[in-house]
């Protein structure tokens, strides 16, 4: 399988490389109007689908207990919406109000990407089952 994915991945990393400077300008550029309900929650979708579904990934996050595969993704989800929290309150981002009347609109994200983040892995898990019965069967 390992050299059936190869020469895909020779021919697509080029373009990777050409693409993903262009997608950090423009995330740059439109970050600042985004919201951060639709930024976070989106990030934190991504984060889940990425421990789930790329291999090496996947293999290192599976050798995990659930509550601490949990419990990371909940810190790296924190980290994030803290890191954003921090970037609104030195004016990098216009996304939370200043000092402590930013804090609610923070934590109303962090439950919201939790949320989005956890609620990822039922269907992913779903699929990959039904994935594997299909081909196991054909």
């Amino acid at each position: 399988m390992l050299l059936l994915t190869f020469p895909l991945f020779l021919l697509t990393f080029p373009l990777f490389l050409l693409t993903f400077p262009l997608f950090l300008m423009a995330l740059v550029l439109i970050l600042p109007s985004i919201a951060p309900q639709i930024f976070l929650n989106v990030a934190a979708v991504l984060l889940a689908l990425a421990f789930d579904l790329i291999p090496t990934l996947k293999v290192r996050f599976d050798k995990w207990t659930p509550i601490s595969k949990r419990w990371f993704m909940i810190g790296l989800i924190a980290l994030g919406v803290g890191g954003s929290y921090g970037l609104s309150q030195v004016g990098v981002l216009d996304w939370f109000a200043l000092g402590w009347d930013g804090v609610p609109g923070a934590l109303y994200v962090f439950i919201l990407a939790v949320l989005a983040n956890q609620g990822i892995h039922g269907p992913v898990a779903k699929y990959q089952r039904d994935k594997t019965e299909r081909d196991s069967v054909g």
